[in-house]
Formats: structure tokens, sequence, C-alpha cells
């Protein structure tokens, strides 16, 4: 399968900040649309017998911003993204933040309607627009992955709108704790790490910093969670956590947490 032209341009756009954009193999690839380069543990591999290629950004970097109109599909294979939008009076809201396994910028409209930044080194997997419409009417499978996706998209973009509009602040933060321990895995020590910084979370939330920070420790004092550092923690009572979360048949567990 060769490169369409925009295809080509949309991969090659993105390829030219890499440190690799000048390897004899990848302008290869680029020009021949069907060999596979591989590079060392810290580079990039390419396939393009899809039209995917696998590409690297460091911490901080954007995968693409609020607006673009040259983008295609990223999946994620390490790391952790952001996805936020700015309102017109210039407020961050951060809609969600995706893992390996997810993709990103599935959306049908021609811009793009969030921004997506990188929280931590990111390898995703890119393919262009016209590769991936390609792919979906071809592979059956493809497809029916595709659409399981956008259903778990759009059930999480309802779950948050329930947390932002009818829940508490040490609700929400208590069910974002939960999200964390189920998306990113322990260390050997059974430490979940939190890949976000405490404004990240309260962008999210629809909360202030200080709120955040204020329940995080209102959990650890009621020995709810551990939380050593900043950057990490651990559940001590799964069943409290979920209580204060949303159990809220339990009121008696929630007022003696609480209390």
């Amino acid at each position: 399968m060769r490169w369409q032209p925009n295809e080509r341009a949309t991969v090659e756009s993105r390829m030219r900040s890499c440190p690799q954009y000048s390897c004899p193999c990848v302008q290869a690839i680029l020009t021949a649309g069907h060999s596979i380069c591989k590079h060392g543990e810290n580079g990039m591999a390419l396939t393009a017998q899809t039209g995917a290629v696998t590409l690297n950004y460091p911490a901080g970097a954007h995968l693409f911003h609020q607006g673009d109109t040259d983008r295609g599909i990223h999946r994620i294979r390490s790391g952790t993204v952001t996805i936020y939008r700015v309102t017109q009076d210039g407020h961050r809201q951060i809609e969600a933040f995706a893992g390996q396994g997810d993709y990103v910028s599935l959306c049908l409209s021609s811009t793009s309607p969030t921004s997506a930044k990188a929280l931590s080194p990111v390898t995703t997997r890119f393919m262009g627009r016209a590769a991936f419409e390609r792919c979906l009417l071809e592979d059956v499978d493809f497809r029916r992955e595709i659409f399981h996706e956008i259903d778990r998209a759009s059930a999480e973009a309802r779950r948050q709108a329930t947390l932002l509009t009818c829940r508490s602040a040490v609700e929400r933060v208590s069910a974002f704790v939960l999200d964390m321990s189920a998306q990113f895995r322990p260390d050997e020590v059974g430490f979940t790490p939190i890949p976000m910084s405490r404004c990240e979370m309260a962008d999210y939330l629809g909360l202030t910093l200080e709120t955040v920070s204020r329940m995080l420790n209102r959990l650890k004092r009621r020995g709810v969670i551990d939380l050593p550092r900043a950057d990490r923690f651990r559940i001590k009572s799964i069943a409290q956590l979920r209580a204060i979360a949303g159990a809220y048949s339990d009121q008696d567990m929630i007022a003696h947490v609480l209390g």
C-alpha cells in the first residue's frame, strides 16, 4: 500500500520535529510507503503497510492543538495524555486523562475541539485520517473496536457531567481516586502513581486546587487512603472510598468517615 498524498503530508509534518527525521530509512518509507524502520530503544519505529507510524512525545509536548485541521488518530502505547479545551473566557477544562490502549482524537468534526498534551513521555501509534477511514470500511474487527471505544468515551462523558453537576467536592475526589486506581498500575509496593498535578485534577473535577488538596488530606486523615507523597497513593479502605464516591445507601458509613 502506498501513501496517498494527504496521508504522506500528515505523517511527514509530524515527523519533521523528530530527531530521526533525516534517517535514510525514514526518507525511504515516506518515498516508497511499504518499508519498516526500527531505531533503538529511545527511537521510533515506523510501520508503513497500514499507513501507521509510532511516534514519541516528551512530557509537556502536544500531540495536537484545539482548532487543528491536519490531524489523524492516535492510540496510546505508553504514557499519559491529558485531553482539554480552552473556553472563550480562557478557562481550561480537562475532559479526560488517556492512557495505554486509549484512542485520542476520535472526532468527526473538521477541526479538533480539544488539545492533547503529554503528561509524561508518551508513545503513540498514529494513523492518518484517510487511512483510518479506509480501515473502518475494510476491517470489521477494527470497526467493532472503534465503535466500542466511542461508546466507552460517550459513557465517560456522561459520567463526568454527572460528577460535575450532582456531586460534592469529596465525592468527586473520591470517585477520581477510584478511577486512578483502576487506570494506572500500582508499583511493586502497591502504590498507584499520580501522573497529573493537583491543578490538573482541579481542572478535571471543576474544583479549586486548594479544595482538591483539602479533600485528599481529609481522606488520608480518616484512613481511607495512604498518601505518602504528592505523586502516589494507596487505597486502605476500598469499601469506605466507594461509599463516599457513590454508594449512597450506606449513609452511616459516609457520616462516620467524613464526620
